[in-house]
């Protein structure tokens, strides 16, 4: 009987032992296959972090050939665009630099008209009693007679040619400014008279519209012979032609003071006495 009761305890002893042992087996696969487990996921996160990061690197990579690829392009074609600028200048022929020079000439005159009689206009209209503001309209008649006329001599050279409307053009602005600086030999009027003087008034409107015909006629023929005499290369030569017309209404005062001073008094004088 006891032994009976010795062998059940034995064997319900070595029952305990046996499932703590499995249990704590379980338990140690448990935490292990966790681990693991967790292990693989950072793993995993790793990867991909790793793998955003390659991404990243090789789009930023082929940004910068494709930036890079661009710039060189760029560079090639600035390159060649200044190697065929540099092969246009120097194949200038004869008859293009005749031109080139010939309405720079035009432009510089004409224009320099327009600010020409600033120095002496003033002071010779007191002497006919016209005010300052009438001066300035006088003045300022050039440039809207250019900006009414402009266009007109644009649709005028579809059926006349361009160089006889530059060549007419020149003439009429250099014989009327010849007659504008004539005016000073208009008689002035009594000192006791102050009233303006119409015919000198009339004079100096009519020559000084007359200047800006010519005038508006060289500008017009000129942008066309350019743009028609260098096909491959007219946006730099219409800004050569705009430069030349800058200085001469820059120096045109220079030049209409200069002429003012050294003009020969005495021989307009004898010249006139002698009509």
């Amino acid at each position: 009987m006891y032994i009976l009761k010795f062998k059940r305890i034995k064997i319900s002893e070595l029952d305990c032992t046996q499932n703590l042992n499995y249990a704590t087996e379980v338990f140690f696969k448990d935490a292990v296959l966790e681990m693991f487990a967790s292990l693989l996921v950072e793993l995993n996160m790793e990867k991909a972090e790793v793998d955003e990061r390659i991404a990243n690197y090789d789009r930023e990579e082929r940004t910068l050939c494709s930036t890079s690829s661009s710039e060189a392009d760029t560079q090639q074609l600035d390159n060649k665009s200044k190697n065929n600028e540099e092969e246009t200048d120097a194949s200038y022929t004869k008859q293009q630099k005749f031109i080139l020079l010939s309405t720079s000439i035009g432009n510089f005159f004409s224009f320099s008209c327009a600010s020409l009689p600033a120095p002496f206009l003033p002071q010779l209209n007191e002497r006919h009693n016209i005010k300052s503001d009438l001066t300035g309209w006088i003045i300022g008649l050039f440039s809207l007679t250019l900006l009414i006329l402009g266009p007109v001599f644009g649709k005028m050279m579809r059926k006349v040619r361009m160089h006889t409307v530059f060549t007419s053009g020149l003439f009429i602005c250099g014989v009327m400014t010849i007659l504008f600086g004539c005016l000073e030999y208009v008689p002035f009027p009594d000192s006791t008279n102050k009233k303006i003087d119409a015919t000198y008034l009339v004079l100096s409107i009519l020559l000084r519209t007359s200047q800006a015909i010519g005038a508006a006629a060289v500008a017009t023929s000129a942008m066309a012979i350019l743009s028609t005499a260098f096909p491959g290369n007219t946006i730099k030569v219409l800004g050569y032609g705009e430069t030349v017309i800058g200085l001469g209404v820059t120096c045109g005062p220079a030049i209409g003071g200069g002429l003012f001073k050294v003009r020969n008094i005495k021989s307009f004088q004898k010249y006139f006495n002698f009509i």
